[in-house]
């Protein structure tokens, strides 16, 4: 079995994907069980482990239609519907979605989210003119909530699994499975304009090499925001996040992504993931091509 994990670079691919364990109470928050029968990795070990989780994805085009659920601790729910392509090109993962309020409809984003050598973010939002406005997300912004949702685009892009500096914690067991963790640690630039942010804490299953939590930590090193992967589901021969749980341990509010239906090793023409093109009309599939993710 391989677990694949481009789709949740995402939304988390996202995280193109990734894979993380529930984290629902406050007990959970810290993941205390070490065990000692996989062997820990030395830096260069680490270093090879982590390369080889990063071209780890799904190689051919993909797309995934889902629902956000945003579940805060007071107030009402609130649902979304997605839509997500999936592919790569030369600089890595590249990830376009599109979201829209199921009651509001003209509340509506399209975000394209490049991952790899040449990170990028970019939006289109309605204008007055009845199309898109289009602009390039600065990075001052990439914290920022996308509407209304617990999701910014930091957490769709991602960007520390690609941090080069990181610190090795040991083998963990999360949810039964023996995980390697790393400390994912910002470049200075980053740090500078994000002073919040002192570093993500990744869970790798050490067999399938699946990223299975994530924590963002504060200053004091305390996780602020939990990633948590619910189930998998295989569609068409590939494996896939079914549902994830973002949650603000500050807040304790949670949003809920989780795919519907999902189209695998499609054609998808290159582009559609060009940001000159975010405004146009969306690569459109035959029905046939999809399975529901039940």
């Amino acid at each position: 079995m391989m677990f694949r994990h481009q789709s949740f670079y995402l939304l988390c691919l996202l995280i193109p994907a990734f894979l993380w364990p529930a984290a629902d109470g406050s007990a959970q928050r810290r993941i205390t069980d070490r065990i000692d029968p996989v062997e820990e990795l030395d830096r260069a070990k680490g270093t090879a482990f982590l390369d080889e989780f990063r071209r780890m994805g799904i190689q051919a085009g993909y797309k995934f239609e889902f629902r956000l659920r945003t579940m805060p601790l007071r107030g009402a729910e609130r649902l979304y519907d997605g839509r997500m392509w999936g592919s790569r090109n030369q600089w890595g993962p590249v990830t376009l979605f599109e979201i829209e309020a199921r009651d509001d409809p003209e509340n509506r984003i399209r975000l394209l989210v490049q991952n790899g050598t040449k990170r990028a973010i970019w939006k289109a939002v309605p204008g007055d003119d009845e199309g898109y406005a289009v602009s390039r997300v600065r990075k001052e912004d990439w914290f920022l909530p996308i509407m209304g949702t617990d999701y910014t685009p930091f957490d769709l892009q991602m960007p520390f699994v690609f941090w080069e500096d990181f610190d090795y914690e040991g083998v963990y067991r999360v949810r039964g499975r023996p995980c390697h963790v790393f400390r994912m640690n910002p470049p200075e630039s980053f740090r500078a304009e994000h002073s919040g942010l002192s570093s993500v804490q990744i869970y790798l299953d050490s067999e399938f090499k699946a990223l299975f939590r994530a924590e963002s930590l504060d200053e004091a090193n305390e996780p602020n925001r939990v990633f948590s992967v619910i189930d998998f589901k295989k569609v068409q021969d590939e494996w896939i996040v079914k549902t994830i749980d973002l949650r603000d341990e500050r807040t304790r509010d949670k949003t809920r992504f989780q795919v519907e239906r999902a189209a695998m090793n499609v054609d998808l023409p290159s582009s559609a993931f060009d940001p000159r093109n975010l405004a146009d009309e969306l690569p459109e599939l035959d029905p046939d091509r999809f399975s529901r993710v039940n």
